[in-house]
C-alpha cells in the first residue's frame, strides 16, 4: 500500500513504540520517530507531517509542553497532536491514549480508504484537533458519512458525500453560516459515522467552501473584539442624509428597533456572521447606529432609545401601520405635511428623511388613538415582523408606482402575509398593480394623487377602519 500520510512520533525508546509504529505502517501510513521534544518541534517546523504523536516517555521536554509549543506556532498549529502512553507510564491520565496500538479508531480520520476498520467511525476531542483539518482529510480520503460536532450544548451536523458537502445544519441555520459557526468551536467533541448515499448540496468546490468558512470564522472572531456578545445597537436618526442602500445594510437597520441585541440580529439574518458584523461596523462608522457594550465592558450610560423600544413593544403600545415602499421622497413629503406635524408626538418620534425612521413616527389618529408609523422596503423578512405576536399590528399601506413593476410579485406576497396576520392592506398604487379586479386581490385600492399626503391619510383611515383620518 502506498503511504499517503506521514506521522511523527516522539518517544525516548524505539522499543516501547514499535507495536504502534508497526500498526500505523500496516494501515498505510508513513511513520518516523525522534526521541526528544526539541527534535519534534524542529521536524514539525521544517518537514511536512499530518499528525504528531507524543509518547509519555519523550525526552527533555514534557509531552504537554511540546504540544502547547506546536499549537502556538503558526506553522504547526494546524497539526493533529495526540498524547499517547505506549508503556503504561501515566495510567489514569485521561489526556493520554492508553495502548494506542490496540485500536486505531482515534486516528481513523487519517487512515486511507480501506484501512478504516469495520465501522469506520471517528470520535475525537476538539481540544486535540483542528476541526478544518479533520474535515479536509475526510474530504480528501472520500469518507462518506455524517459528522456531528457538539460544544456547550450546541450540536452541528455536517454531511460529507463523495462529491462534497451535503446538508450542513446548526439549529435553524444552514450552509456557509452554519459551517463557519461550527468551525469557531474549540471545545467539545467530534464524531463521524459512515453513511451511504449522501447527496452533495453545497454548490462549488467543497475545499473552497471549507476555506471560505475558515476565513469567515476568523473574521467574525476579529469583529467580535469590538462587538462582543451582549452588545446592543441604538438607531441614530439623521435628518440630512438618506439611509445607506444595500440588502444587508437595510436588513440590519430594519432589525435594530425590534431586536436591539447584536446576537438577536445575527440569529435573524441568514448570511454568515462575519458579513453581518461587518455591516454593523460599517453602519456604526457612518453613524447610523450607536453601539452599547455589555455592562462592565464599556460605557454603561442609559440610552433613552432602549426604554422607548420597550415601551413601544409593550401590550398597550400604539397600533403599528407599516408604510411599505421604495420611494424615500414619499417619506420626506409626509414629514413636511402640516397635518402630520400637527398630529406628531415628538417625545416618541425620531425624524429621518430616509426610508428608515428610527423608532418611527407616533401620530394622533383621532378618537384618542395613537398610531405608530413604520417604514419598510418590500423585503422578504417583512413576515417576520408582521407575524410577531408581541407587536400590535393594525395594517399595511403599500406605496408603489410604475417604476416598482419588478417588485410587484414581492409586494403581493407581502400583502398576502399581512392579510394572513389579520392586518388590513391598502394600496397607494396604480389600479393595475393593486389587481383590485382579480379574484386573488388582497386589500383595497386608494387612487394616487398629486396631493400625496391627502391620499395617505385616506389610506390610513381605511386600514384603521375609520375612513379618512384627514
Amino acid at each position: 500500500m502506498t503511504p499517503t500520510k506521514a506521522i511523527l512520533i516522539g518517544a525516548a525508546e524505539a522499543a516501547s513504540v514499535k507495536p504502534l509504529m508497526d500498526a500505523l505502517q500496516r494501515s498505510g501510513l508513513r511513520v518516523e520517530r525522534v526521541s526528544a521534544g526539541p527534535q519534534v518541534i524542529e521536524r514539525a517546523l521544517f518537514e511536512r507531517y499530518d499528525a504528531v504523536l507524543l509518547d509519555a516517555s519523550i525526552a527533555l521536554l514534557p509531552p504537554r509542553h511540546v504540544r502547547d509549543l506546536l499549537r502556538t506556532n503558526p506553522r504547526t498549529r494546524s497539526l493533529l497532536v495526540y498524547l499517547v502512553d505506549c508503556a503504561g507510564a501515566v495510567q489514569g491520565d485521561a489526556e493520554f491514549i492508553q495502548s494506542p496500538e490496540r485500536d486505531l479508531a482515534w486516528l481513523k480520520v487519517l487512515l486511507p480508504k480501506g484501512s478504516q476498520g469495520e465501522d469506520g467511525r471517528v470520535a475525537v476531542d476538539l481540544r486535540e484537533i483542528q476541526l478544518p483539518d479533520v474535515l479536509q482529510m475526510l474530504l480528501q480520503n472520500q469518507r462518506i458519512g455524517v459528522a456531528e460536532v457538539e460544544s456547550h450544548g450546541r450540536v452541528g451536523t455536517i454531511e460529507i458525500g463523495a462529491d462534497g458537502f451535503g446538508r450542513i445544519q446548526l439549529g435553524e441555520h444552514q450552509g456557509l453560516k452554519a459551517l463557519a459557526r461550527i468551525l469557531s468551536w474549540h471545545v467539545g467533541s467530534f464524531r463521524f459515522v459512515p453513511k451511504p448515499n449522501i447527496v452533495a448540496q453545497a454548490s462549488g468546490n467543497a475545499l473552497g467552501l471549507l476555506l471560505d468558512a475558515v476565513r469567515l470564522a476568523d473574521e467574525a472572531e476579529h469583529l467580535r473584539q469590538t462587538l462582543p456578545h451582549g452588545s446592543r445597537l441604538v438607531f441614530q436618526a439623521k435628518s440630512d442624509e438618506q439611509a445607506p442602500h444595500g440588502p444587508l445594510l437595510e436588513q440590519v437597520l430594519l432589525l435594530v428597533d425590534f431586536y436591539g441585541g447584536v446576537d438577536d440580529i445575527l440569529e435573524r439574518i441568514p448570511v454568515p456572521d462575519a458579513e453581518v458584523l461587518a455591516a454593523i461596523a460599517e453602519l456604526h462608522k457612518l453613524q447610523w447606529v450607536q453601539v452599547r457594550l455589555p455592562s462592565g465592558t464599556g460605557d454603561g450610560a442609559a440610552w433613552p432609545d432602549l426604554a422607548l423600544r420597550d415601551a413601544l413593544t409593550a401590550n398597550n403600545s400604539p397600533a403599528i401601520v407599516w408604510l411599505v415602499g421604495n420611494d424615500a421622497d414619499y417619506v420626506r413629503i409626509l414629514w413636511n405635511d402640516a397635518r402630520l406635524q400637527a398630529r406628531l408626538d415628538n417625545r416618541k418620534s425620531l425624524r429621518n428623511a430616509g426610508r428608515f425612521g428610527g423608532n418611527g413616527w407616533i401620530v394622533d389618529a383621532g378618537k384618542n388613538r395613537e398610531v405608530w408609523l413604520r417604514f419598510l422596503p418590500p423585503a422578504p423578512i417583512f413576515p417576520d415582523f408582521a407575524l410577531r405576536s408581541d407587536l400590535n399590528g393594525a395594517g399595511v399601506v403599500i406605496v408603489a408606482d410604475a417604476q416598482d413593476e419588478a417588485e410587484l410579485p414581492s409586494l403581493r406576497k407581502l400583502a398576502a402575509a399581512a392579510d394572513l396576520a389579520g392586518l388590513r392592506v391598502a394600496w397607494l398604487a396604480p389600479e393595475d398593480m393593486a389587481a383590485t379586479n382579480s379574484a386573488d386581490a388582497i386589500g383595497f385600492w386608494q387612487a394616487p394623487s398629486e396631493d400625496a399626503p391627502n391620499a395617505f391619510w385616506q389610506a390610513l383611515g381605511g386600514v384603521l377602519g375609520e375612513g379618512s383620518v384627514a
